[in-house]
């Protein structure tokens, strides 16, 4: 009784482990070419990636883990150095999918942006507002603009994550353009935490006790 009673506390264990082990999870998110873009009356653009010869030359490369995505203009208007785009927000929307997902989330963002980025929200809540930066700022430039949002607002499936980004007026060419960079985190919460711990010393004391009936002495 007392050993089916410990393999079971086993079977147990290992199932709990496994669980916390899958709640947790880390998926990248960057630009790409399914992001999208809408300009202020929420009309849809041709969105266009541009290369390292056509960004211009003030704004950060591409990264590995995120390119440029601009507005496409048209022939003759929009590259290289991507092109003027009038002023205003412009919201560019991305589809990030989990497939696990823990609690404890950690949102490691990195952005670069012409101009500024005024907003950001994952699935309609907002996580990151600035109404105080200028029009004229160039969050394009150097490593970028870094954040560690902490808010849960991720879920299972699809996600639509959105930058609203203002792109001030220029003198002499007005391009617009974001950049993202970074990755979504989950680790199991404290009590999950405990669950595998009792999971493990289940499975410690049930391989003992099979040992020990394993050993036996006789005498003549």
């Amino acid at each position: 009784m007392k050993k089916a009673f410990a393999l079971s506390a086993a079977a147990l264990a290992v199932a709990m482990t496994t669980n916390a082990a899958q709640a947790s999870t880390t998926v990248q998110v960057g630009t790409n070419s399914n992001w999208e873009i809408r300009d202020a009356d929420g009309i849809l653009l041709t969105t266009r990636l541009p290369n390292s010869s056509e960004i211009p030359s003030t704004w950060a490369p591409n990264q590995s883990g995120g390119v440029w995505i601009s507005p496409d203009l048209g022939s003759g208007n929009a590259f290289p150095n991507a092109g003027s785009s009038p002023p205003g927000v412009y919201s560019f929307r991305g589809i990030v999918s989990l497939s696990n997902l823990g609690n404890n989330q950690t949102w490691n963002a990195t952005w670069w942006a012409d101009n500024i980025v005024r907003n950001i929200s994952v699935n309609g809540r907002n996580v990151y507002s600035n109404s105080a930066g200028s029009s004229q700022a160039q969050e394009f430039v150097g490593n970028g603009i870094n954040r560690i949002f902490e808010q849960d607002v991720w879920q299972i499936g699809p996600n639509n994550v959105i930058f609203e980004v203002e792109n001030g007026s220029g003198t002499s060419g007005n391009p617009l353009g974001l950049m993202v960079t970074g990755f979504v985190s989950s680790v199991p919460e404290p009590g999950t935490w405990m669950l595998m711990i009792l999971g493990l010393g289940a499975v410690g004391f049930a391989m003992r006790r099979r040992q020990s009936a394993a050993v036996s002495f006789q005498f003549a």
